[in-house]
């Protein structure tokens, strides 16, 4: 029996039918959990933001009270360099430094262990001294390990004494859980925040010193080049060229990877790690600095060396690198030449592209948990194995592409590509947006290729890199949904949508949307209960598309309907039966119908078939032409329509599970598709 301070959502609505009472507690404390959870999204939100670890720690401990409801809280950071623990933030401001598994915080550091205690002084490993100097009494202890992306210990956080002078619960332990699982993440931002600034501050101190040092007398500049950790030079203006002084700091070698510099030409000396596009726009810059008639302030602001990725073929290495330009100006207001500091900024972009990824992957952290939390278990489980199936039949695919000949290579592209739409089109029901994104960029990269020709070695890498990362994502989502497998709300069975309806309202909910149209679905009379297991999936994929084609292309804007005398919303309609052991299924919307006009104008322009072929053809043979790949009415490409992709998916699927798929269509009436599916394939 579950205690009523850990009522769940779907004990609530458990046998909802028969019930006449729900009690005002129940629902008052799962109102109080969801506001928990919300707090916490919130809190998240809040901490993201930060930068500073001290003050950072300061607003965890804040926010972790308020969450927990507790009294106290405090966070102890192991030092591994000192085998110590230690807490920076303290009422007096004052660091407190404890030997490594020392009480209990230590020991949840250490072990990683969670330590809920319900009385702290009947527990052996409680330490009163503090409770002795202080005159607070500790009750209750709830002690958890904090953890970094690599799921290793970095410290553990405890909360003491509820405020309503119980004991911590589960529940209070799933809270906590999820709490301190975000505050591991804030804190790896935190610190590669600190490391860039402090790398940051160093290259503009020491560009800063280096450049005070060369108004040392001569007698000195020796010993300065040799101790200067940039390249630091002179650079003259020769008759047709940019000279290196003789005299340049030894730095200015190794950053350049070249042996003698000294009185050397510039421009061919960057030339050989740099592009020859790069190498012009220089020219034309030095140009302009050595022109005393332009402001130099305005001409830094173009300088195209500021921030360089080079690439050596000696070391095989790529740097990034910061060219500084200052004149120095003659008695006679001209440019004698002009001083050149040269950075090694490599390090500072690594960490400023490790923080963009790592805000970059806290966004999709937060995109990807809100959308978890909004679906149900059972939708989430047959998304994954769709998910997987996909994908793992597009790595088969693609690795029969470069094996293949011209014309059989193209069909497993085309293959490869509904298998993205199709990732696509299930990502975007349940708003896993990143993914839906990487799936749309993909499926344009590969029409570019469709439309160009075979791929070649270069396209196949791209392709490749692609589905690394479109796995990779799906990995990380698989990840995620086990991590907060225990906020999932468990809902019977009997009350869980089917996840082929549930993907037909929410095509239909996201076109409605888009188009800006009134919709109603009408899937009384569908039973998915009589689909077979082996064609749920591809059945599934045929009438998303069919449901999104319905409202993009079928259905009228509301305007339209009344002026046609119909309502203002929408139709579609879902029903299927079984007869004689086979299973039709009938998808039928109130919307303008096939327009066979601009179809044939478009078949013409593809030139797919000739005016004189289309006069001869009969209605039902133009109908056939909407499964072609390609061949699509909208003019645009969207996230939804335009690549004419779709409905050549709902033909590859048809034939994979054997069904015959009919299509009526009056003009300004209705579409009516009819699927007929073989015994075999019935559940």
């Amino acid at each position: 029996m579950i205690p009523k301070s850990e009522i769940q959502v779907s004990d609530l609505v458990k046998d909802l039918p028969g019930r006449r009472v729900i009690h005002a507690r129940d629902v008052k404390l799962v109102v109080n959990r969801l506001n928990k959870l919300s707090l916490i999204m919130q809190v998240s939100r809040t901490l993201m933001g930060s930068t500073d670890v001290k003050r950072l720690l300061g607003e965890i401990l804040d926010k972790a009270r308020i969450v927990m409801n507790a009294d106290k809280a405090s966070i102890f950071m192991i030092d591994e360099a000192r085998n110590e623990i230690y807490a920076s933030v303290t009422l007096d401001g004052s660091e407190i430094r404890l030997p490594r598994g020392s009480g209990i915080i230590g020991f949840v550091a250490d072990s990683g262990e969670t330590v809920n205690i319900p009385d702290a002084y009947a527990d052996a490993r409680f330490n009163r001294d503090n409770d002795m100097k202080t005159g607070y009494r500790t009750q209750s202890i709830l002690c958890m390990p904090v953890r970094d992306h690599l799921n290793k210990n970095i410290g553990a956080l405890q909360v003491l004494n509820k405020q309503d002078g119980g004991s911590f619960t589960h529940e209070d332990e799933e809270m906590l859980s999820a709490f301190i699982g975000m505050v591991g993440v804030c804190l790896e931002n935190a610190r590669a925040y600190a490391e860039l600034a402090a790398e940051k501050d160093s290259l503009e101190d020491k560009v800063v010193e280096r450049t005070a040092e060369l108004a040392l007398a001569k007698a000195e500049t020796d010993q300065i080049l040799r101790a200067v950790e940039e390249g630091l030079f002179l650079l003259h203006r020769g008759r047709d060229n940019y000279i290196i002084g003789a005299g340049h700091s030894e730095a200015l070698c190794r950053i350049f990877e070249q042996d003698e510099l000294r009185s050397k030409s510039f421009l061919p000396a960057i030339a050989a790690f740099l592009d020859k596009a790069v190498v012009e726009k220089v020219q034309l810059f030095l140009e302009l600095m050595f022109d005393p008639k332009q402001k130099q302030a305005v001409l830094l602001k173009l300088n195209p060396l500021n921030r360089v990725a080079a690439t050596f073929n000696q070391s095989a290495a790529k740097k990034y690198l910061r060219f500084y330009f200052s004149r120095v100006m003659g008695s006679d207001a001209r440019v004698d030449h002009l001083m050149v500091t040269v950075a090694d900024i490599s390090q500072e972009v690594e960490l400023k592209e490790k923080l963009q990824r790592t805000e970059e992957q806290n966004r999709r952290h937060m995109e990807v948990l809100l959308a978890i939390l909004q679906s149900n278990p059972a939708t989430l489980s047959e998304f994954l194995s769709d998910l997987d199936e996909d994908l793992q039949t597009a790595r088969q695919i693609f690795a029969e592409l470069s094996s293949e000949d011209a014309d059989s290579a193209l069909a497993k592209l085309a293959d490869f590509y509904r298998l993205i739409h199709s990732v696509k089109g299930n990502s975007s029901l349940l708003n896993f947006q990143s993914l839906t994104d990487m799936a749309h960029q993909m499926e344009s990269s590969i029409e570019a290729i469709l439309h160009r020709g075979l791929p070649d070695a270069e396209d196949l890498s791209g392709i490749d890199r692609d589905l690394n990362e479109l796995e990779a994502l799906a990995d990380e989502l698989r990840g995620w949904l086990t991590k907060i497998a225990t906020f999932q709300t468990e809902i019977s069975a009997q009350q869980q949508t089917d996840f082929v309806v549930l993907a037909l309202q929410k095509a239909i909910e996201k076109a409605a949307h888009a188009e800006q149209r009134r919709v109603r679905f009408d899937c009384a009379g569908f039973s998915p209960q009589s689909i077979g297991p082996e064609i749920r999936k591809p059945l599934k994929d045929i009438l998303v598309q069919m449901v999104r084609n319905a409202v993009i292309h079928g259905i009228e804007a509301s305007a339209e309907r009344v002026a046609a005398g119909k309502s203002e919303e929408g139709l579609i309609v879902l029903r299927s039966s079984t007869d004689s052991g086979k299973l039709t299924v009938t998808l039928e919307d109130d919307g303008r119908g096939i327009d066979l006009t601009v179809l044939v104008q478009q078949l013409i322009a593809q030139k797919r078939v000739s005016a004189e072929q289309a006069e001869r053809m009969t209605d039902d043979e133009k109908m056939q032409f909407i499964y072609l790949a390609g061949v699509s009415t909208r003019e645009s490409v969207s996230e939804m329509a335009g690549r004419g992709m779709g409905m050549s998916i709902v033909e590859k699927n048809a034939r994979r599970i054997a069904a015959t798929v009919t299509t009526e269509s009056k003009k300004g009436a209705f579409t009516r598709f009819t699927i007929i599916i073989p015994r075999e394939n019935v559940a």
